[in-house]
């Protein structure tokens, strides 16, 4: 029994001295360029925390000017481009009903032309009521409020026309003031879209209402629907002018009902709120066509699916008489 023990107490030994030899031995590890990349990022994201843009993010208040931005923090500067997200805070999307459904509005990045820097805030400006998405048959004027990060309301986005008008051919919608209710802006889509077969769907932004002729963006879709580009006018567009500002969707949530996330990149002097809330309305908008079209398509399976029971029933009954007889 001693040699046993022995034996075990040299094996303990032995593994101890190698473990040191080879933690003597082992090379100094480099520093992979993923990991600087990773150290810089960090640096930026301290830097995204100068005064400035702290003072930007804490005056996120609507703005005055009748014919001004939105929220006049929220304008980029001359030289700088914003990157904003709107993202749900359910990470889970569609596949759960459990948890928050507002959308929180997140200042990414402010990127300097002049001398390529960016800092990364990573900070949340604005936040909505995802209520706003749902459907039902007490809607009516369909409104959701957009509150900054002090939970003070901003302005309200509602239905332009009741949701069950008859007149109420295509989308259309306001944002107002939250409390007098003083239309700010009107946000339409067109009947028809552009491009080949019409397939790129045409949005279009008015200060006031659309009657009053101020249009100041338009916005076009790519083919697939998952990016949109804003110029001042469609001759803009048709001239091949860079866009004031890109969005684009991530596929996620119609690949596998992931959380819904709109990435925005906006440039200097252009409204990141308005534009903002435009990727909340063509959201929105696609979202429910795309809920009747799937609905249209099951409606359409049930009653194929019925009428081969029919068919099936009938068959069955005229094999039944033709056995009794």
């Amino acid at each position: 029994m001693a040699y046993k023990l022995l034996i075990a107490f040299a094996a303990i030994v032995h593994a101890a001295r190698l473990k040191n030899q080879q933690r003597v031995s082992r090379p100094e590890a480099k520093v992979t360029d993923d990991e600087q990349q990773e150290a810089k990022v960090l640096d930026n994201l301290q830097l995204g925390m100068d005064p400035n843009i702290k003072e930007m993010l804490a005056n996120v208040q609507l703005g005055q000017d009748p014919s001004g931005p939105l929220v006049p923090s929220l304008v980029p500067k001359p030289g700088q481009i914003f990157k904003v997200r709107n993202q749900e805070a359910n990470p889970f999307g569609n596949w759960s009903s459990i948890g928050s459904r507002d959308y929180h509005w997140k200042l990414l990045s402010v990127k300097s032309q002049s001398n390529g820097t960016i800092v990364y805030p990573a900070k949340s400006f604005a936040t909505l009521d995802g209520s706003f998405f749902d459907f039902t048959l007490f809607d009516g004027w369909k409104t959701t409020v957009v509150k900054n990060v002090f939970n003070e309301p901003l302005f309200k986005i509602r239905f332009t026309k009741h949701i069950w008008n008859p007149t109420r051919w295509t989308w259309s919608f306001r944002i107002t003031h939250p409390q007098t209710g003083k239309v700010l802006f009107t946000i339409n889509k067109d009947w028809f879209g552009t491009g080949l077969l019409g397939l790129r769907n045409e949005w279009r932004i008015y200060r006031g209402h659309k009657r009053e002729g101020k249009q100041i963006y338009y916005a076009v879709s790519g083919y697939v629907g998952y990016e949109r580009y804003f110029h001042h006018s469609k001759a803009d567009w048709k001239k091949g002018k860079k866009p004031v500002a890109e969005a684009s969707q991530a596929i996620g949530r119609d690949l596998i009902g992931l959380a819904d996330t709109y990435t925005l990149q906006v440039n200097e002097g252009e409204d990141t709120a308005l534009l903002m809330t435009s990727t909340v309305i063509f959201d929105m908008a696609e979202e429910q066509q795309a809920k009747q079209e799937r609905a249209k398509r099951e409606n359409k399976a049930e009653r194929k699916k019925e009428e081969r029971e029919r068919r099936a029933k009938r068959e069955r009954q005229r094999r039944n008489r033709r056995n009794s007889q």
